[in-house]
């Protein structure tokens, strides 16, 4: 009988519904890390205040490598998420003394998405030590979602160092993509402005830097 062969050490229907369930309660799913690359190694930040960096192992797993606080972060109305890789900033383009990464984060608050580039030191332990006035994208309205009515999704950044600009590749209402080319002078002003300044509507979108739909 089944409840013979249970006790037998096969499984029955209510020990493999427990093994699914305990399989899946075992599982931390995450989301919006920022990759970057160090010495031609992978890294990702897997949290941005405490700013959490995290190496990935060949076989999948991934361990802290380090941690800092990011003060400049707290003046954030919400906690901030990961979006796009962070690209390296030669420091003659970063006005600097030293390189930096440049990448892209998000705080979300009343259904409205607002993204910030975030600088990033190029040597461990990658303390963030600036963060930008809001990005002006062209947001859009939830498809199936009315109540979500300003999302706009950075999810790829790339420098192009020939023309001095970063151009961002995001999604506007969950359906539309778009891509941002922005000079590294107008990020570098944006980081002047500070995170105080809302640029975040459609409006400024189409005053700062060129857009393509």
């Amino acid at each position: 009988s089944s409840s013979s062969s249970s006790s037998r050490g096969t499984p029955g229907p209510r020990q493999h519904h427990h093994t699914r369930h305990m399989r899946h309660l075992s599982l931390h799913k995450e989301k919006n890390w920022n990759p970057f690359v160090y010495n031609n190694e992978l890294y990702f930040s897997q949290s941005f205040d405490p700013h959490v960096v995290i190496k990935p192992a060949p076989n999948g797993t991934c361990a802290k490598a380090y941690q800092t606080d990011s003060p400049p972060l707290r003046q954030l109305p919400a906690k901030p998420r990961g979006n796009t890789q962070a690209v390296l900033l030669p420091a003659e383009l970063a006005r600097g003394v030293a390189d930096v990464y440049v990448g892209v984060l998000h705080v979300e608050v009343s259904r409205r998405y607002s993204s910030y580039f975030y600088k990033m030191q190029a040597e461990p332990p990658f303390r963030i030590t600036a963060l930008s006035a809001a990005i002006p994208l062209v947001a859009g309205r939830h498809p199936r979602i009315p109540a979500w009515g300003h999302i706009a999704f950075p999810l790829s950044l790339q420098l192009m160092e020939e023309s001095q600009q970063l151009m961002i590749g995001y999604g506007s209402g969950d359906q539309v993509a778009r891509v941002r080319v922005v000079g590294v002078e107008q990020v570098l002003a944006l980081f002047e402005q500070g995170p105080g300044q809302q640029r975040h509507d459609a409006a400024a979108a189409g005053t700062a830097g060129a857009a393509a739909a």
